[in-house]
């Protein structure tokens, strides 16, 4: 599994409304989705809340100061994506805005 960078992040996200698409390779263990998961929410700067597992799939709910999104992964379509999770305001707009918000800080490469 390629070490994911927050620059390639955010050059994998495609805005498909009413979902953020995240074209990078999909984990191949259990373990590795955690380790994913919990390495996204540190480049985004989000916290797991919950987590659910399904025999083909994966969702995980984050929060932020902002909002709230829905990481889904599901390995019978090999496709992993974003979903705003609720809330006033909190919409597919407002999902991609925060996405092409984010900022790369001097070591993010590291």
């Amino acid at each position: 599994m390629q070490q994911l960078t927050l620059s390639r992040l955010q050059e994998a996200l495609q805005f498909q409304p009413p979902v953020v698409t995240v074209h990078v390779p999909l984990p191949e263990s259990a373990a590795q989705t955690l380790q994913w998961t919990r390495h996204f929410a540190r480049l985004t700067g989000l916290t797991v809340i919950s987590e659910d597992w399904g025999a083909d799939r994966y969702q995980a709910v984050l929060t932020g100061t902002e909002l709230r999104v829905m990481l889904n992964i599901e390995w019978l379509c090999e496709s992993i994506w974003l979903e705003a999770a609720g809330g006033n305001g909190n919409d597919a707009e407002t999902l991609w805005r925060w996405c092409q918000s984010w900022s790369l800080p001097p070591d993010h490469d590291r």
